[in-house]
């Protein structure tokens, strides 16, 4: 049984087209299309940022390694802020971040006089 020619024709017209939709969603929404491609130029664009803020954070790294190695002012200087240390002689006062309260002078004599 033959198809009359007119009808034949549409099934192959709408075949094409169902074939030509099927391949354009693939091609945007395939695991490899368009959305997919998209999604990894963002991951890649972020993975560049973070690799150029880990080289200057390295680059940050081994210049305060060659002044600690090569500087003695800057040692020092590392070793008061990060370290607390002191001079032989010196004092460290450490104040609470809330800052200083104050008293009257009858008060903070009596704190000193009794440590």
């Amino acid at each position: 049984m033959a198809l009359p020619k007119k009808l034949s024709q549409h099934v192959i017209n709408y075949g094409l087209m169902a074939a030509l939709a099927l391949m354009l969603s693939f091609l945007v929404f395939g695991e490899w299309g368009l959305l997919h491609y998209r999604r990894l130029a963002e991951e890649r664009r972020l993975l560049e940022e973070r690799s150029q803020a880990l080289q200057r954070e390295n680059e940050l790294l081994r210049e305060k390694i060659y002044r600690i190695t090569k500087d003695d002012r800057y040692l020092e200087k590392v070793a008061r802020e990060d370290l607390g240390l002191a001079r032989e002689g010196e004092m460290i006062f450490l104040f609470p971040s809330g800052g200083v309260k104050r008293t009257d002078a009858k008060t903070a004599a009596r704190s000193v006089t009794q440590d």
